[in-house]
């Protein structure tokens, strides 16, 4: 009895203390900025189950059997029980740390001494949470619609870092409420610009806003954070400058380069989104001009096809899904042809072609004659600029409610795959463990 008394003695005493440093609580500014600068959370959590299942890659039929379960179920649009770590948990892990900081910055009293970096924390957390919410609804919800959003099932909107708090899916349309007041928060609380690309700004935030409006198909909004995030940066690299873009390079792109406003990359646990098992699209492909030098920085042989060679990253392995200055005006340029303003709208896009265009034969400007010729050329330009960026599946679910009848196909072994335009399927299925754990609907 003796021993059983000072065997629970020593217990209490061990379990009083911490078991490491990593377990205490952040209790200051550097603290929070600490937690929110750790990139392997806050910037490597692009999930990249959208992009595995849109029409950019392909699984050659040589190699199909290579492929586990997992892969081959995405790329069929079948659910399945993938584990954890997973696309839907990496994001949930940086809005967790967005939230245990915001809820830790309250217990901070904002002074005029350290203002500047208080604002700046709750704006990076702020964001953060707008940024990957936003990412999880492409994937996991139906594209934003007015007439039915009150009635879609959006996302889980998580707000604090209980546990404990119930998780509920909200509506598409309280889950574009929450993406919006948090991005515009932050807005008011970033700097202009920020200290590094891993960082966001105002800069930033106007571009992540710009995305925002795209997907819901709102383009009198979209274009004036486009044009606000223009201003805000507007520096473009030239393809043709090989200090910046070596097209026949295995790394092709510098990274860290000038058009990057804010720098995100897939998370890693996809491998449909992996250059070295899955190959691009052959009508991709077959779409860039040969005088584009987009065509030689991004692709290169695999033996059997091509793949994609071209990240931001300056590594063809770590694929960067950020916000770019090429984004903007693509995006600027869809918004005029939308507008009708077709001038306007080649202009946006020229002045990007002709970055990419081989400097040793005569770039000859686009042209068309009506907004939706226009429209039509922008977006070819924009899936062409974007491929592997994370918008694509995005993408593909605002144009089809548009009537643009994108469908996507797949081959196995003689048997064909198809995924109609507007099809449920397009919201991808909830981890089947979050679904027993918290009696949420599946799709």
């Amino acid at each position: 009895m003796i021993s059983i008394a000072l065997f629970l003695i020593s217990c209490n005493k061990f379990l009083d203390k911490k078991a490491d440093a990593t377990q205490a609580v952040p209790k200051t500014l550097n603290d929070l900025q600490a937690l929110l600068d750790y990139t392997k959370i806050s910037n490597f959590a692009t999930p990249g189950s959208g992009e595995a299942s849109a029409d950019d890659y392909f699984m050659p039929n040589e190699l199909i059997d290579a492929y586990g379960e997992g892969a081959l179920k995405t790329y069929i649009w079948q659910a399945y029980a993938y584990p954890y770590n997973n696309d839907w948990a990496q994001p949930y892990q940086a809005i967790y740390t967005a939230n245990l900081c915001l809820e830790q910055l309250e217990k901070i009293s904002r002074t005029s001494q350290n203002q500047n970096n208080w604002d700046k924390i709750k704006g990076t957390a702020l964001f953060l949470r707008s940024y990957y919410f936003v990412q999880l609804a492409w994937v996991y919800a139906k594209s934003y619609n007015a007439g039915t959003a009150s009635q879609d099932l959006g996302i889980i909107i998580r707000l604090t870092s209980d546990f404990n708090d119930k998780s509920k899916r909200s509506t598409v349309a309280e889950t574009y409420a929450q993406i919006l007041s948090d991005a515009n928060e932050s807005l008011r609380l970033l700097p202009e610009r920020a200290e590094y690309q891993t960082r966001p700004s105002q800069a930033a935030t106007y571009a992540l806003l710009s995305r925002i409006y795209l997907s819901m198909r709102n383009y009198d909004s979209c274009m004036k954070y486009t044009d606000l995030g223009w201003k805000a940066n507007n520096t473009l690299i030239d393809f043709n400058d090989p200090s910046v873009v070596n097209p026949n390079s295995e790394t092709p792109i510098v990274p860290k380069n000038k058009e990057i406003i804010f720098w995100t990359q897939f998370a890693p646990f996809h491998i449909g989104t992996n250059p070295a098992v899955v190959s691009v699209d052959t009508s991709l492909f077959q779409m860039y001009d040969e005088s584009d030098l987009r065509k030689l920085a991004f692709f290169g042989s695999n033996g059997l096809y091509y793949s994609f060679k071209g990240s931001y990253s300056g590594d063809p392995y770590v694929l960067f899904t950020g916000l770019t200055t090429a984004e903007l005006l693509l995006t600027r340029a869809e918004c005029y042809a939308r507008k009708g303003m077709i001038d306007k709208a080649l202009e946006d896009l020229n002045a990007l072609l002709i970055k990419r265009w081989n400097a040793e034969i005569e770039f000859h400007p686009r042209e068309a004659s009506t907004a939706d010729q226009a429209l039509t050329l922008i977006l070819e330009e924009r899936r062409k600029e974007l491929t592997t960026r994370g918008v694509r599946w995005m993408d593909i679910k605002r144009l089809n409610l548009e009537g643009r009848n994108i469908s996507i196909t797949r081959e196995i072994k003689g048997t064909k795959y198809v995924l109609p335009p507007n099809d449920k399927r397009f919201a991808l299925p909830i981890p089947p463990d979050i679904v027993i754990r918290t009696g949420v609907e599946q799709n």
